[in-house]
């Protein structure tokens, strides 16, 4: 009985489930944290006992999976990425972090360089970012170091299932070969690679595309090319597409293309481009959509109604209206900014991990098919918290269009917002009394105090805001 009381309930766990539970650690480093890196939290349970060290030490999958290049080239010396090499044994890497040719007198640069090419076919994730020639002069000597970094991408990836790489290159026809991993990654699943420099051509061709599950199209792509590529990816599961180029989708002359395993598509762009590309695809139903539109100066739209505009918000309603009915929110964010977007989305919903957003261009608010298709459907009815901390200014010059979205919310608890925008709901009465009957909770971030009699900050909006309610 005596000994049984001495053992730490820790003592009992399996040597197998300790070995998973160590191996968990690791499972997500994509983009590692200067605060909780994986490696760091591996070294310090090898520190726990001996029983723990042993376990660790002797799975050259763990120490595989933990070649960690911004942790282990910020040390003086390369030992510690010796050490990490000679550890994973023959097992599968996962490399990660970011690189720097600042110096390519570096030791430990030279060093990676030859790992990488040495090691290439025994990798099986890797993230990298290449900061190499952000704010600094783009010498001969860098360019060719940096060449012979990324030879290896001309090589054959048979171990390769994910890659996110991004860079920062002059000729990238020349450091990007034709033939990526020379036409042969049977393995590859996730694929990302952009240029922050020019433009990166999509490898629409290659014989591993029909295998991806999750793409990333970035900077300069034009449209019709991305929709092409998407025509031979019918295991798709995760779509982003970033600040696309040339729309021009009228040059895209094929079929509406189906993609029935997509479950999330994220882009960023204008709005011409998200209708372009929304049209022409059928996801399936359980599927979320996150439009995020950040500039529209310069957006061909004349008057209130615009065609073009409809048609973005009609190509939205056939993607997020079908998620919505599955997934009803209970907690909303609306937000309009100075460029004359306002975004909706249900971001922080604790039930979901994964989010909607939709943008909308902000003077066309009042005229909006897809808020009324919101007010006439049950897709809100659950939603009991609402948070807008907007700027004023975009409240004032649509109120009645920001009204309408709010109409949307009939069961709403609680109401988050700032004074400015409760100043400017007050400047339509008739409108605003009769928003969020059942009404529990007003939460004002970063209160006005009252100020001086006789002015217009003398009672804080929030004050006449429940005034109002009051005499309803």
């Amino acid at each position: 009985m005596q000994a049984t009381r001495n053992i730490s309930p820790i003592d009992v766990l399996h040597d197998d489930f300790l070995w998973r539970l160590f191996l968990e650690i690791t499972s997500d480093v994509s983009n590692p944290s200067t605060n909780a890196r994986a490696i760091v939290t591996v070294r310090r349970c090898s520190h726990v006992c001996r029983h723990w060290r042993s376990i660790i030490l002797s799975s050259s999958m763990i120490w595989g999976r933990l070649v960690d290049l911004l942790y282990l080239l910020s040390r003086r010396t390369d030992d510690w990425m010796k050490e990490v090499v000679a550890r994973s044994g023959e097992a599968l890497l996962w490399v990660y972090g970011s690189v720097n040719y600042h110096d390519h007198r570096d030791p430990r640069n030279h060093f990676l360089s030859t790992f990488l090419q040495e090691n290439w076919g025994r990798v099986q994730m890797m993230a990298i970012v290449d900061y190499t020639f952000q704010g600094r002069d783009r010498t001969q000597s860098l360019l060719e170091q940096q060449k012979k970094m990324w030879a290896f991408l001309h090589k054959p990836a048979p171990r390769l299932r994910w890659i996110d790489l991004r860079l920062d290159m002059r000729k990238s026809d020349d450091l990007m070969p034709q033939h990526l991993f020379a036409d042969n990654a049977p393995l590859l699943t996730d694929f990302s690679i952009s240029n922050t420099n020019e433009a990166y051509e999509f490898p629409t061709h290659a014989s591993w595309i029909p295998n991806l599950c999750a793409v990333t199209f970035s900077a300069g792509i034009a449209t019709r090319d991305v929709l092409k590529a998407l025509k031979t990816m019918p295991r798709l599961v995760f779509l982003k597409v970033l600040h696309i180029g040339p729309t021009r989708a009228a040059d895209y002359r094929g079929r509406t293309i189906v993609l029935p395993r997509l479950a999330e598509l994220q882009f960023t762009g204008d709005f011409l481009t998200a209708s372009a590309i929304l049209q022409r695809i059928t996801p399936s139903h359980d599927y979320c959509l996150q439009v995020s539109v950040r500039q529209t100066v310069g957006i061909p739209f004349q008057a209130p109604g615009s065609r073009k505009y409809q048609r973005y918000e009609a190509a939205v309603a056939k993607h997020v209206m079908p998620y919505l009915s599955l997934h009803p929110p209970s907690m909303v964010v609306f937000h309009a900014d100075y460029n004359n977007t306002a975004f909706l989305s249900n971001f922080g919903d604790a039930r979901n991990h994964r989010f909607f957003q939709i943008s909308f261009y902000s003077p066309f608010l009042h005229t909006s098919p897809l808020v009324k298709k919101f007010s006439n459907s049950a897709c809100f009815s659950q939603v009991k918290a609402l948070r807008s901390r907007s700027w004023a200014a975009c409240f004032e010059s649509d109120r009645p269009g920001i009204i309408s979205v709010f109409n949307a919310f009939s069961s709403l608890q609680t109401f988050s917002t700032i004074d400015p925008v409760l100043r400017s709901l007050l400047k339509e009465p008739s409108g605003t009394a009769s928003l969020f009957p059942a009404l529990i909770t007003l939460h004002i971030f970063d209160p006005m105090r009252p100020g001086k009699p006789g002015t217009e900050w003398e009672n804080p909006s929030h004050q006449s805001f429940l005034q109002l309610r009051k005499l309803q």
